[in-house]
């Protein structure tokens, strides 16, 4: 005899396995930074969450289970023996199953293209979580022409100041950057502590055609002179160094960069450098878009840094 379960001739499925979709690893990650912490504000911080999210998640597990996993006082939170249990279990199956989800070959690296001074900061975050999730390494690879670079896929994510207008490249944009203005030392502005963008005007200027994101549209209304047109900002910072005129770089230069003919001056309301993540449409690194979404949560307000010396431990992606 034939058993039917239906209209769709199919066995029913268990209450609790229709419902296990429900728990993701954000719930089991959530369960296992309060076992460990015995708090749900100290839990909160470690996975730079919150604590309504954390309690959330921890109550929407026990709901599935339909089970009590702590003991909650206004003073203190303990485990139950349930509680006990699924802790000891999780700490033996969740290691197995990233291992599974993660090759032990550490694959083809990364090529991640710069044409300056890298960021400060949140690349290096990036770099050191994206290999210790991924075991995969990032090469950098300094190249005056990114875009070029991507779109011939001799890269496989770059950093560009200023906007991609090659077909065939997908920006995403992370961060902006202030400029400076490079000043030759002999130049009488070179003694001014910030200079206002529309000054720049009055003077003589260098540009940097290929990475500077400088263009006429941000001159305002009046055009400054234009004396030389560059291919990198180094040319730019020996160009003014050699007097040909005022160059114009991002503010790292303030920080990172010493010469003995140029002085850095702060500039005041002009436009600002945007900075995007660009990658190939077709054709990319399998895990540049997990680079590029491991930078945008790096640089998202509430982010956690931990600014001890050395690599810095990031929390998991979300999932």
């Amino acid at each position: 005899m034939t058993r039917r379960f239906g209209g769709s001739g199919q066995p029913p499925r268990h209450p609790s396995a229709a419902r296990l979709s429900d728990i993701s690893l954000r719930h089991l990650n959530a369960f296992l930074a309060v076992a460990d912490a015995l708090s749900f504000t100290d839990a909160a911080n470690r996975l730079s969450s919150n604590q309504p999210a954390l309690t959330r998640s921890v109550q929407r597990l026990e709901e599935h289970m339909g089970l009590r996993l702590f003991h909650r006082t206004t003073r203190q939170v303990s485990l139950t023996p349930a509680g006990e249990k699924l802790r000891e279990e999780l700490l033996l199956l969740l290691p197995l199953f990233e291992k599974a989800l993660r090759p032990e070959s550490t694959g083809t690296p990364l090529r991640l293209g710069f044409s300056w001074l890298l960021p400060d900061v949140w690349v290096h975050d990036a770099i050191n979580r994206f290999e210790e999730e991924t075991r995969v390494r990032v090469e950098l690879k300094g190249r005056d022409d990114i875009g070029a670079g991507i779109a011939t896929s001799a890269l496989d994510v770059a950093i560009l100041r200023g906007h991609a207008h090659r077909a065939g490249i997908r920006a995403t944009r992370v961060s902006s950057e202030q400029y400076v203005a490079v000043v030759p030392n002999r130049h009488p502005l070179a003694a001014r502590s910030r200079l206002d963008w529309s000054e720049l005007a009055e003077h003589t200027v260098i540009v940097n055609e290929a990475v500077g994101p400088v263009t006429e549209g941000d001159w305002g209304v009046k055009l400054p002179r234009i004396a030389l047109r560059c291919h990198n900002f180094d040319e730019c910072i020996e160009s003014a160094a050699a007097g040909r005129g005022l160059g114009v770089v991002p503010e790292l230069a303030l920080r990172r960069t010493v010469h003995p003919s140029v002085t850095f001056v702060p500039l005041r309301g002009g436009p600002r450098v945007p900075v995007s993540l660009i990658q190939p449409v077709q054709g990319s690194h399998p895990l540049a878009g997990r680079f590029v979404r491991i930078a945008q949560e790096i640089l998202a307000p509430g982010y956690r840094r931990n600014l001890t010396p050395g690599l810095r431990h990031a929390p998991p992606l979300p999932h």
